[in-house]
Order: C-alpha cells, then sequence, then structure tokens
C-alpha cells in the first residue's frame, strides 16, 4: 500500500516512538527548502535512539522530496563510522531493528549498502563506510550524495575496536 507520492503508506508513529528531542531532530529535515544545505545534529548518551532517529528523519526527508522534487529520488545517504566492526555492531543492528518494525529497508552488498521503499524504485539508498585503513577513506573520495551522516564519530574509549 502506498500514497499518492508512490512513498510506502507506513507510519512512522505505529512503529517507532522518538524521545521529544529525537522527534523535534525528524520534524527538522522537513523544514525549510529542500534544496537547502543544512547541518544538523543529534547528540545523546548510548542507546538513547540517535540511529533510529537518524534513520527515521532520513525517511521523512525523503517522504518530503517525493512531494516536493520526485525525481531527485532515490536519496543517497553517506554513513560513516570509524570501523566496521564498530558499524556492523551498533548502527545495522539498529537498521535491521526498524526493519523488522516494518520498514522496507533491504541489505545489499554484504551490508555495505541499504535501500528503503519499493525494491524496483527506492526512496533512500544508504551506502555504509567503516574506517578501517586509508583505503577506507580513499573510497569516500568522489562519493557524492545528498546526505552525509557521521554516526559515533569519536567512540567511548575502551569501547572502539579496530579491524574484524
Amino acid at each position: 500500500m502506498s500514497d499518492e507520492s508512490g512513498f510506502p503508506a507506513l507510519d512512522p508513529a505505529e512503529v517507532y516512538v522518538p524521545s521529544p528531542t529525537v522527534a523535534e531532530f525528524i520534524q527538522a529535515t522537513r523544514e525549510g527548502p529542500v534544496d537547502e544545505m543544512r547541518l544538523l545534529i543529534l547528540r545523546g548518551s548510548r542507546g538513547e535512539g540517535k540511529t533510529s532517529g537518524g534513520l527515521w528523519a532520513c525517511v521523512a526527508l525523503a517522504e518530503r522530496v517525493a512531494e516536493e522534487a520526485p525525481t531527485s529520488l532515490p536519496l543517497l545517504v553517506g554513513v560513516v563510522r570509524d570501523t566496521w566492526t564498530n558499524l556492523k555492531r551498533t548502527t545495522l543492528l539498529s537498521f535491521e531493528e526498524n526493519a523488522k518494525t516494518g520498514l522496507a529497508l533491504r541489505f545489499m552488498n554484504d551490508q555495505h549498502e541499504a535501500t528503503v521503499g519499493p525494491e524496483d524504485d527506492p526512496f533512500l539508498h544508504f551506502y555504509f563506510f567503516g574506517l578501517d585503513s586509508s583505503k577506507d577513506v580513499d573510497n569516500l573520495q568522489g562519493f557524492t550524495c545528498g546526505i552525509f551522516w557521521p554516526e559515533e564519530v569519536a567512540p567511548a574509549a575502551g569501547v572502539a575496536t579496530r579491524g574484524d
């Protein structure tokens, strides 16, 4: 089932209840000119829902773009974390949990990519980068996206791990 724009009819309120701070962050993605460059920052303690909030903020923005500039879809999102191990252990786990709620999210390329929306015409395309080495950093060179998402840019000492 989908709405007039073709966007999957999934009411986030039925599957995800954000904290007041995360709700404000998600709403901020729907405000202002759609082509305006903005820097939105969501900070909080471990387990506060930052990753889920970021995912649903991307969904909210894609819904808006579907209404106002549908030819700009899919939105490309680059998600970057300090290591691939930490990305799998935290970020991808949160994405998997949100997919279980009914969000049309599919992983591809050994979980290095994911899409949201119809399989043949997704609204979001996520690219995941773990920066384990300078070669991994080089993979970002020339990468173009509409949303750049640095995840846990300063992991807690003793929590971060290097490599697989």
